[in-house]
């Protein structure tokens, strides 16, 4: 027998090329994941889908990679940078069908567009205005969505879209958990009810170390955007009501039970005078009704929950005249009905202190500065935040009236509970002076600038660049069209 040195000298070696292999893997994810398509990327954490797009893609040690750019995600809070991020093929799906369903009905799987994503849950309630009730899988949060937040709930398996079953998820669960015991084949669970495998080292942006101080910007909706562009044919409808012979519109507009005219809007946008008390009541009960009609959306950010006080309130209140009623009780001055009424929720705005809102806002006039001053009251932090936006050496002159409505909103708050204030100890609120707000140098903007300031408040909105001087008719111009589109009857002009 040869030595196995002779056996083996005959033996021929080379490199494997891998090549070929990776073409094809490269190939599968261009079947599906092209530069530029659009995808729907998964976070890991809550199980989110949020939409955005290929940037690049390569396999790396044998693993596929994608660099994506998210949609509704950015790095920065001008929302200016969009996140990019790189992920493996199993995060990730092609953009989801767009569906003509027009209805959805109790039980049906859907998924909401929640927190810039897609989130997988349940028809829990069918409501009027095309409004449905969502109990979702992630959080077991019931909220409500709009049928326009809403979509069919697919599954991307084996690189075609299927559509769910019908397996209620606890029966599902039990399934999973039966075959895993009996030694079965695997259930396949939907996709919100996976685990999912963690590659290589990847990670998502929620728990980077790259992107440390993420923060995800809610997405202002045109309908509350304080500074979106009316469309035009509701400037055409403001412009062909104004040119009516006089009479004819006269009684054809109407806030809160007070007829408007149309010296209302030729006064509005008057450059060089403040608005008036009728026009920042009008301002308000236009915000107000615009956070009723889209609660949802106020609900699903977490906005904190507020309302818009009429001026007469505030004004009233300060004024011991006609803040109490005349004949004390047991000695004591008490709160005229109207202001417990207002706390209570049985008036205008209807919103019970502490329960249907946490902040109100509300303006009044400085009475030693002779200009509209701001203030936000928070309930259950017990703090008034003064906003002042008049340019002048000194911001303070006003705070002796704030000083006094902080006794006095802490004392309302415990009569209308039906507490005796006298046996309850009493915390005046406190008071802070909001910094860094835009200022006018004329008095004459004081209105304007505190009405869309309150409003970017309101919204949690910290970019308030738009809120200056130059832009000062323009904002009066757009408030005046919002609030007549907002009260006008909606056949007007059809």
């Amino acid at each position: 027998m040869p030595p196995i040195t002779l056996q083996t000298e005959h033996l021929q070696t080379s490199a494997i090329d891998f090549s070929e292999t990776n073409e094809v893997e490269v190939s599968r994810l261009l079947a599906h994941f092209q530069i530029g398509a659009e995808v729907e990327i998964l976070s890991t954490d809550d199980e989110i889908w949020y939409p955005g797009k290929v940037v690049d893609l390569k396999l790396c040690e044998g693993l596929e990679e994608l660099t994506v750019e998210y949609t509704t995600l950015f790095t920065d809070q001008h929302r200016l940078q969009k996140l990019q991020d790189t992920i493996t093929a199993d995060k990730i799906c092609p953009a989801t069908p767009t569906s003509d369903k027009k209805s959805f009905e109790m039980m049906d799987k859907v998924e909401a567009f929640y927190n810039n994503g897609w989130s997988s849950g349940q028809i829990s309630m069918v409501l009027g205005d095309n409004t449905y009730s969502v109990c979702l899988y992630t959080s077991m949060e019931t909220i409500l969505f709009k049928h326009s937040d809403l979509r069919i709930h697919r599954e991307w398996k084996d690189g075609v879209w299927k559509m769910a079953d019908k397996v209620k998820p606890d029966k599902k669960r039990k399934a999973a958990a039966s075959s895993q015991n009996s030694g079965m084949d695997n259930v396949f669970l939907r996709r919100s009810e996976r685990v999912p495998k963690r590659s290589r080292d990847t990670k998502t942006p929620f728990k980077s170390d790259r992107n440390p101080a993420l923060t995800v910007i809610p997405e202002i909706i045109h309908a509350v955007d304080p500074f979106s562009t009316p469309a035009e044919h509701k400037l055409s409808r403001l412009q062909n009501w104004m040119t009516l012979k006089p009479g004819m519109h006269e009684t054809s507009l109407s806030i809160n039970d007070n007829k408007i005219r149309k010296s209302f809007f030729q006064s509005m946008e008057n450059a060089k005078k403040d608005l008036k008390k009728e026009h920042i009541d009008g301002a308000f009960a236009m915000l107000n009704c615009r956070r009723n009609e889209n609660a949802a959306w106020f609900h699903n950010y977490k906005i904190p929950k507020a309302c818009f006080l009429p001026m007469e309130f505030l004004h009233c209140l300060l004024s011991d005249d006609l803040a109490y009623k005349k004949e004390k009780v047991k000695g004591k001055k008490i709160f005229n009905d109207l202001f417990k009424d207002t706390v209570r929720g049985k008036v205008y705005p209807e919103k019970t202190w502490g329960e249907d809102v946490d902040v109100v806002y509300g303006i009044t006039l400085g009475k030693k500065s002779n200009v509209w001053i701001g203030m936000e009251i928070h309930l259950k932090k017990k703090r008034i935040t003064v906003y002042d936006c008049f340019q002048k050496e000194s911001n303070s002159i006003d705070i002796p009236q704030v000083k006094k409505l902080a006794v006095l909103i802490s004392n309302l708050l415990v009569e209308s509970s039906g507490d005796e204030v006298d046996k309850v100890k009493m915390i005046p609120f406190e008071i802070e002076q909001a910094q860094g707000l835009p200022k006018t140098k004329h008095p004459f903007n004081c209105g304007i600038f505190l009405v869309k300031i309150l409003e970017c408040q309101s919204l949690k909105i910290g970019d308030m660049t738009k809120i200056n001087d130059d832009n000062a008719l323009e904002l009066r111009r757009t408030l005046s069209c919002e609030i007549f589109n907002q009260f006008v009857d909606e056949s007007f002009g059809k």
